[in-house]
Parts: structure tokens; sequence; C-alpha cells
């Protein structure tokens, strides 16, 4: 599970209610989780007052599953692992 999953289920509790939250699509949600994080940027302003966040926290979510995307599409060995902020 990549950072920003991690993020919408433990703040939404499932891709289909952030969907409701943000009046958007459930596919636009699986697109932002599978290889488009930066799109979830478009709704920052919401989601920090939704979820009770920053939007730096949520700026290190999408830029952590960023990382984490390529590590996994190109399986680079030495590619920094990737750490949740809440993990920081």
């Amino acid at each position: 599970m990549n950072s920003l999953t991690h993020f919408i289920k433990s703040r939404y509790g499932s891709t289909s209610q952030c969907a409701r939250h943000l009046n958007i699509s459930p596919q636009a949600v699986t697109g932002w989780t599978r290889s488009k994080p930066r799109n979830f940027l478009r709704h920052l302003p919401e989601v920090c007052v939704q979820c009770n966040v920053t939007p730096q926290y949520v700026l290190n979510v999408v830029m952590n599953t960023e990382a984490e995307l390529i590590q996994t599409s190109y399986g680079e060995k030495d590619f920094p692992q990737a750490q949740r902020p809440d993990e920081e």
C-alpha cells in the first residue's frame, strides 16, 4: 500500500468515501493512487479542511507516493525507501 492509499484509507475510510467527500468519481481516486498522485493536489484545500492536516503534510504524502510508484515501476534497487509523513 503506497502512502496516498494509506492516507486516503486512514482519513476517509476508503477510496469510495474519499470520492464522495470530494464529489468526484472513485476512478479518479484510484488513478491518483496508481499513477498520478499529483492530481490529488487539485483538491488540496478541501482535503486539508476535511482531514485537519496541513498542505505540507499532503504534499509530503503525494511526493512519497510518486517515489514509491517510481520505485515499483522501475524496480530500482538503489532508490531510497520513501517514508510516510507519520513515520518521520
